[in-house]
């Protein structure tokens, strides 16, 4: 009986190394982007953040703290001082009257998170939470 030459089997292992780098691959990508979806959807809170300010009329010490998604967590935190000096600043220019009433400290909320959003030029901030809010008068 003659004998068979040995079978080459270089291209049988070659597509099956690039087969099982594929799964490898679109499997990485596939828990890559489940774990971004997940960090989306938690919610990130910043430290409290307290605010003294004073104006003509009126002298506020609040304490804010600021809602975004965990995927912006760290944008929150490398930009905790501007967030603060724009909360400052709003605070200081807001009409604290308007704010007294029925859904004054609401509205305040969604200013303060629109000023922050317009002066970062982002969308990163999705609320600011009023936790203390304490206003005195000094007009006398």
């Amino acid at each position: 009986m003659p004998r068979t030459a040995p079978r080459d089997n270089s291209l049988l292992i070659t597509v099956g190394a690039g087969a099982a780098a594929l799964v490898v691959g679109f499997a990485a990508a596939w828990l890559y982007q489940r774990h971004m979806v997940k960090l989306r959807s938690e919610p990130f809170f910043s430290k409290p953040v307290p605010v003294v300010t004073a104006n003509s009329a009126h002298s506020v010490a609040a304490t804010f703290a600021i809602r975004a998604t965990g995927a912006e967590a760290g944008w929150v935190k490398k930009n905790q001082s501007a967030l603060e000096q724009i909360l400052k600043r709003t605070l200081t220019e807001a009409d604290l009257d308007a704010a007294k009433g029925p859904q004054g400290l609401r509205a305040l909320q969604g200013k303060l998170r629109d000023t922050l959003n317009q002066a970062m030029g982002t969308d990163n901030v999705k609320e600011v939470l009023i936790t203390d809010f304490l206003v005195g008068d000094t007009s006398d």
